[in-house]
């Protein structure tokens, strides 16, 4: 039992017994002038075989803290920079978007102005020749027009009662 509490009692484990070697240590050095603020031992040879493994293993186990903690840091880091980077691409993206569509919206505005102004054109042309008025309606009557419209010429007015109705019917409807 007195092997067990012995590794307590050291004072590189104990915080008491540190803070006691830096005041025995002040005793003698201030003397000089000198201040001692704290200890770290750099080197320790001990001679008992199972402080010797409690010391290896904490100092791996210190080791192995810091390493998995600088990890932690460099992912954390990296996963910031990852998300700063998705954030500023997401941010451009929308930016071209929103310039794309004010860009064909501008274009679109643009196009109907130079239509709508070379229509004015045309019809200023038309209109200044009774010719081209002529042939302009001739044009647009035709294109109303569908291919499968039927005409009747040379007929007098009473003669359409009998392409619309038959018998009594027509004979009830005076086109005159």
């Amino acid at each position: 039992k007195k092997q067990a509490h012995k590794g307590t009692d050291n004072p590189m484990f104990n915080p008491e017994g540190m803070s006691e070697a830096v005041v025995h240590a002040n005793l003698i050095t201030s003397k000089f002038g000198v201040e001692i603020c704290s200890i770290n031992i750099i080197s320790a040879n001990p001679v008992d075989d199972q402080l010797t493994a409690s010391l290896a293993t904490g100092a791996v186990a210190s080791a192995e803290a810091l390493q998995a903690e600088t990890q932690a840091r460099g992912m954390a880091k990296a996963m910031k920079i990852e998300a700063e980077a998705k954030s500023i691409t997401a941010k451009i993206n929308a930016k071209a978007s929103a310039d794309a569509t004010m860009i064909e919206a501008q274009a679109a505005s643009d196009a109907e102005i130079l239509r709508a102004e070379g229509s004015k054109q045309a019809a200023a042309l038309l209109e200044s020749s009774q010719v081209a008025v002529s042939l302009e309606k001739m044009r647009m009557s035709a294109s109303a027009l569908n291919k499968s419209d039927k005409f009747f010429f040379g007929q007098d007015p009473s003669y359409m009662k009998n392409i619309l109705m038959t018998g009594a019917q027509a004979d009830i409807v005076d086109f005159d």
